[in-house]
């Protein structure tokens, strides 16, 4: 990926309501347990945006992501946050893999290896809370050109997202070419791209029962119709 990616990831996405996915995250669990969670990993932490919510919202906080660069992103600006996964002694409340993290699973196998770490880490009882996007939605919605643009702390975001996808893989790939100004005037202006593979529903609920999970609830859609919210039971 580009460095420049890395440098202007929190700018890119600074519209994205962190602190209102977190609360939701909290209510669920305060719900389901009658009580706050205490011990919270957020799993495929990113540059640490839900962790310091998670954080601000009192829990004790553990975070993790695959990619270095990201978790060294997280390290420079959070505090009172522990990184890394927690000792084989401690277990966690609630786990939650945001942003999206099961489609950045391409396969069935590294699916259940995102679960099987989810369960591993968790109490007997505890939640796990993660969104992804919903297969049925891409071949009856399938995604679009899109052109995004903000504002925030004088710098300027222009994004241009052109998809392509494949049903017959449930794949989706999307280049993204950006564009950063300041006031008006060009700062910076690079491309990276992802890919998704989209999970239906049946699929993650199978994949939860695979690992153990003894629980899930019906996902729901708090953030729109393309992604859904699923939990799992230990």
């Amino acid at each position: 990926m580009d460095e420049r990616y890395y440098q202007h990831y929190d700018l890119m996405f600074s519209e994205k309501d962190y602190a209102g996915e977190v609360a939701t995250l909290v209510g669920i669990y305060r719900d389901h347990m009658g009580r706050p969670p205490e011990r919270v990993l957020d799993l495929g932490c990113g540059t640490g945006n839900h962790a310091r919510q998670l954080r601000d919202c009192g829990c004790s906080v553990w975070a993790w992501d695959s990619d270095e660069k990201m978790l060294a992103l997280a390290r420079l600006k959070l505090a009172g946050v522990r990184f890394g996964l927690p000792s084989h002694n401690v277990r966690m409340d609630m786990v939650v893999s945001m942003f999206h993290v099961a489609n950045y699973c391409l396969a069935v196998p590294d699916l259940l290896a995102l679960f099987n770490l989810a369960r591993r880490v968790l109490r007997p009882g505890g939640l796990f809370i993660f969104d992804a996007w919903d297969t049925s939605i891409l071949a009856s919605d399938p995604p679009k050109d899109h052109y995004y643009e903000h504002q925030y702390d004088g710098l300027g975001v222009c994004r241009w997202a052109r998809p392509l996808y494949w049903l017959d893989y449930d794949l989706v790939c999307v280049n993204n070419d950006t564009q950063i100004n300041n006031h008006g005037n060009l700062v910076d202006r690079f491309s990276w791209e992802y890919s998704h593979r989209m999970w239906t529903p049946v699929v993650i609920a199978d994949c939860l029962e695979m690992v153990g999970f003894s629980d899930s609830q019906a996902p729901a859609q708090p953030w729109g119709k393309r992604g859904l919210l699923f939990m799992g039971v230990k």
